[in-house]
């Protein structure tokens, strides 16, 4: 990249404004839908659907081309250094911004230093594209610049999962494990609720009614209920309401649920869990190695919607951009060829 040829003018000032912009619009689209690295890292399904699964997060992936299909635009129409330069500076500018705006946008900043990585290779990328093809060209350079954009990023998300699930691996072990026991407690839930609770039911219940009856049953008791007093009456009138209570499918139903309640869960993490570990070996490895499986997970889903959503609109972007960028006059592109070739004569020559 030779530095010498950076130029700074009217026309320089345009193309930073347009890149800050464009930058800054999808980072915005990024606050807006609220995830943040603790969402990502999450195994709460729910919550991060609910937030994935928004149109703040599809303005997102609608957004994130932009800045390649302009750069794509430029290639070939404006110096090489001077593209780099003009657009990870104001790429860096506009993150910034943008994370200034939005505090939670400020733990991807790992994800903001790999995409300024990635615009030089994106413009590298589409001048070379635009020398090679020759059909569709408008369209086609952006769509390989903004692939080698999805690939850098995910790189990013990679790097992004590591640092942020190593330091915490038990705490994440521990949430992936509560994850997977939840998981698995859709496709057992009948049996955990139908015998574990219900046999811990029918015996509290029963040793309960049997310690009553053992109580009423007494010699002594029953000399009670020949007692006229007022308050042993009522006492006895209170045991033989306490035993009914007790046999009542009123009362049975109330502990069956308090056990659903508080046993189901640690007894079901502990069986799944268990039985995982014990059938599946290759488990205890996946939690050694748990920030790489969750980056894969992340990835993959990203490269699946960047893949969908971002490569078509580069393809829009690029035929507007195309419009929209003034065309080179020939006497400007035969000036910057005789430039070109002159810098590059005494290269040749030794």
């Amino acid at each position: 990249m030779a530095l010498e040829n950076f130029q700074f003018g009217k026309k320089q000032i345009i193309i930073a404004v347009a890149i800050f912009l464009a930058t800054l619009a999808w980072a915005i689209a990024l606050g807006l839908t609220g995830i943040t690295v603790n969402d990502l890292f999450t195994f709460k399904i729910g919550i991060v659907a609910e937030k994935v699964l928004s149109l703040n997060t599809a303005l997102f992936f609608f957004l994130l081309p932009l800045p390649a299909a302009i750069m794509a635009s430029l290639a070939g129409r404006e110096d090489k250094a001077t593209l780099m330069i003009l657009s990870m500076v104001s790429s860096l500018l506009a993150l910034i911004t943008a994370m200034a705006a939005f505090p939670g946008v400020q733990g991807f900043w790992i994800l903001g230093i790999f995409y300024i990585i990635a615009v030089p290779l994106v413009i590298e990328t589409c001048f070379m594209k635009k020398e090679e093809f020759k059909k569709w060209v408008p369209q086609r350079v952006p769509i390989s610049g903004m692939r080698r954009a999805i690939m850098v990023l995910s790189i990013g998300f990679v790097a992004l999962s590591a640092l942020t699930i190593m330091p915490q691996q038990e705490q994440y072990v521990e949430k992936f494990e509560d994850f997977i026991a939840d998981f698995a407690s859709l496709a057992t839930g009948e049996m955990s609720k139908d015998t574990i609770p219900e046999e811990a039911t029918s015996l509290l219940v029963n040793s309960q009614i049997a310690t009553v009856n053992q109580l009423l049953d007494n010699a002594a008791f029953e000399k009670l209920r020949e007692k006229q007093d007022t308050d042993v009456m009522a006492f006895v009138l209170l045991a033989d309401n306490a035993k009914k209570y007790l046999e009542s499918d009123e009362y049975r139903a109330l502990i069956e649920q308090q056990f659903t309640k508080t046993t189901s869960n640690v007894v079901n993490r502990l069986d799944v869990i268990g039985l995982i570990k014990k059938q599946f070996p290759l488990f205890e490895l996946l939690e050694t190695y748990l920030w790489l499986f969750h980056a894969l997970t992340v990835v993959g889903i990203f490269s699946l919607a960047a893949g969908i959503i971002c490569k078509p609109m580069a393809a829009v972007y690029g035929t507007i951009a195309e419009l929209a960028v003034p065309k080179e006059r020939p006497q400007e592109g035969w000036e910057r060829q005789a430039k070109s070739a002159a810098q590059k004569s005494p290269t040749e020559s030794n």
